[in-house]
Formats: C-alpha cells, sequence, structure tokens
C-alpha cells in the first residue's frame, strides 16, 4: 500500500547459512508455537502474511485518505483501495523468496469508486489523483531475519518478531520511516509542495488466530492487517504552500478471489490492467510518488 513513497519496501535476506525446511516441520495435526525460537518466528510471520507452499496470496485493502493542517479539522479527502499480491517462495535451505506488487487508486468519499477528479476539501480546487502502482519488491525472509533480495545477511542475527498473544489472538507491529530530499522543491513548484525534505512514517499491525496458525493442516491462516502511513502531502493534492501532513488508515485482509473484494475495486481493474493477477510482472517500479509525479506530469507537461 505506492503510497506517499514505497508502500511495503522493507525486510529481506540473502542467507549463507541453512534455515530449517518446510520438510523439517513434524507432519502433526498442531504444531506447537514456540515464538522464542527463530525457525517458529520464520514459521508465523510466512503461514500469517503468505502461503508457505509459495501460493499467490492476494489482500484487498480499504481506508481513508485525510489532510491535517494547523487550525483544521482533519478532513477525510478520498477513499483509498488496492489489491496486494505476494509470493513467498520457499527455497530448499529454509529461505523465502519474498515478491510482492500493489495496485490501487483514490476514490469518491462517498461511493468509493475510482474517479479522474475531486475536490480537494481544504482548498476547494479540484484535483486529479494518481494511481497506486508499487512493485516489484522482493527480499528474503530467513532465521536470520529479513533483508533485500542479494544483500549479505547478517548471521548473528535471530529473526524475533514482538508477538502477542491474546487467548486465541495473535499479532505483531512494525514501524519504519524515512526521508530524502524533496524532488519537487517547493522554490520551483509552490503549488505542489511546501518543504525541501520528503518524510514518511509507516506502521503495520498483522492479526491472525494462533489455532490457525498451530493447525498444519493449513498452508495459509487468515489474517488483518492495518496500516498507517503518516507523510509529506502529495503534490496531486495542490496544497500549495500550506504546511501540514497526510494521513492513510487502511484495513486489508485475505482474499480467496478478486470477487471477495468490493465491486468498485472489480470495476477498477478490469479498466486499468485485467492481468494484474496473471501477469508475472504486472508492471515495473515507478518510484516514490514524487518522483512519479514529477515524471508523469510536469516533465510530459514541459
Amino acid at each position: 500500500m505506492n503510497t506517499p513513497l514505497s508502500r511495503r519496501g522493507c525486510l529481506a535476506t540473502a542467507l549463507a547459512a541453512p534455515a530449517l525446511p518446510l520438510t523439517a516441520y513434524a507432519a502433526t495435526s498442531q504444531r506447537k508455537l514456540d515464538l522464542t525460537k527463530p525457525e517458529d518466528n520464520l514459521y508465523a510471520v510466512v503461514k500469517l502474511r503468505g502461503d508457505l507452499s509459495g501460493k499467490m496470496v492476494l489482500q484487498w485493502y480499504t481506508g481513508l485518505l485525510s489532510l491535517h493542517v494547523p487550525g483544521k479539522l482533519p478532513a477525510p479527502v478520498c477513499r483509498y483501495q488496492g489489491i496486494i499480491r505476494t509470493v513467498w517462495n520457499p527455497q530448499p535451505d529454509g529461505r523465502f523468496k519474498y515478491r510482492t506488487f500493489d495496485l490501487g487508486f483514490f476514490g469518491d468519499l462517498e461511493t468509493g469508486r475510482h474517479v479522474e477528479k475531486f475536490a480537494n476539501p481544504i482548498t476547494g480546487e479540484t484535483v486529479e489523483p494518481m494511481q497506486v502502482r508499487d512493485g516489484p519488491i522482493e527480499s528474503i525472509y530467513s532465521v536470520n531475519g529479513a533483508f533485500p533480495n542479494g544483500a549479505k545477511p547478517d548471521l548473528t542475527k535471530k529473526l524475533s518478531l514482538p508477538w502477542i498473544v491474546s487467548g486465541n489472538d495473535i499479532w505483531y507491529s512494525t514501524s519504519f520511516g524515512f526521508e530524502f530530499p524533496n524532488p519537487l522543491q517547493p522554490a520551483e513548484y509552490p503549488k505542489l509542495s511546501s518543504t525541501d525534505k520528503i518524510v514518511q512514517r509507516s506502521q503495520f499491525t498483522y492479526k491472525g488466530r494462533l489455532s490457525e496458525l498451530e493447525d498444519e493442516a493449513l498452508t495459509s491462516a487468515p489474517a488483518e492487517t492495518i496500516m498507517v502511513v503518516t507523510s509529506t502531502i502529495h503534490p496531486w493534492l495542490m496544497m500549495g504552500q500550506m504546511p501540514g501532513f497526510q494521513h492513510i488508515h487502511t484495513l486489508s485482509h485475505k482474499i480467496a478471489k478478486l470477487e471477495d473484494s468490493s465491486r468498485e475495486m472489480q470495476d477498477f481493474l478490469a479498466k486499468v490492467m485485467p492481468d494484474y493477477l496473471t501477469k508475472d510482472t504486472p508492471f515495473e517500479g515507478v518510484g516514490n510518488s514524487f518522483e512519479a509525479y514529477k515524471r508523469q506530469r510536469v516533465m510530459k507537461q514541459g
């Protein structure tokens, strides 16, 4: 979920020492997880967020984008929907190659439908939102942690996630942030941005059921994900020099097929990319939102 920047570009690794392969897991009906062990952390995170067998997993997300500026009530701007497709491909040494794409859109606040234009509630100006396209993001997960694909792993580290268990509910949260110079400097593009630097903080909570993670008849457990992203305001919102930030909040869950998503989501995919779920590489990375806007909108206009 590209959000202000890359939606899910974190965690990955190339592993020199072997992890436990899937064949090492006992073929019993229940696997008692010990989440102090790196191998059980790896098993649980892949089963919760993906599929241990390497089957593609789909997540449909929906939520809101809102604007926060000093002295004004936070304003909901538009709906935010998309589908993330991910594969966790098991390797002979126990690692998992992770590959994901995200395609989505900003839609009408009331209906959720994809629209080409709508009014910014803060400025009253008509704006044209950009589509969300993020990926491919490729990583490697192992008992030594998660690293970018091709990076040298740190074998002194062990995968340990901040799991919380409450009865049969289980979840963990993660957060990451980054900053870099604004490709659309406000001195040159005063209508599009107000800061010299782009900043973003993304927070994810992944939630499932302990009984389903421990059920060895399942290779993939049902899961919900809450995402909260706070960042510099997207240039397409045309906020000019007004100070503030944008806030995106979504809830997603695994779906078995496209028809399990909303009607608006299905209509959007049929219109813009009907082969998104079947093509091996449906699109190449477009960069962060500010770079993409500069390339696709500003440079084309000359």
